[in-house]
């Protein structure tokens, strides 16, 4: 069984996309393991859905394991999408600040430069 749930992590509600391992295995069917979070969750077309949180395990499973009926819950970054495309910022707006960072490096360098030069004169009496 696969599908969306709302769980909080202490710092909030997180959409996640989870799973179920049970007898009912298909072709294409994963289970994470404990210790597994941070992984990445892909579908079978290799296009990225999600980041692994948390893995449900029975008292007493050993660590590194995944065992029939553990769930595996993922952040859905689908869910996310408009908050991440609003934070990463595009190809050309870094294009027009590199480019005016070039053209005040290039106007600071093409200023004539005038250089006064003052002699000390120092006048003996005799």
């Amino acid at each position: 069984m696969a599908g969306n749930v709302l769980i909080n992590d202490g710092f909030g509600n997180i959409q996640t996309l989870f799973t179920d391992f049970n007898s009912g295995i298909g072709p294409n069917e994963a289970s994470g393991a404990t210790g597994d979070s941070g992984g990445a969750v892909f579908d079978t077309s290799g296009k990225l859905l999600g980041v692994m949180l948390a893995v449900d395990s029975f008292g007493g499973q050993p660590g590194g394991t995944a065992m029939y009926g553990n769930n595996t819950y993922a952040a859905d970054i689908s869910f996310y999408r408009s908050i991440i495309l609003a934070t990463v910022p595009e190809p050309s707006t870094w294009a027009l600040t590199l480019g005016g960072l070039a053209l005040l490096v290039l106007s600071r360098f093409s200023r004539e430069r005038v250089v006064v030069r003052v002699r000390a004169h120092s006048a003996t009496r005799e």
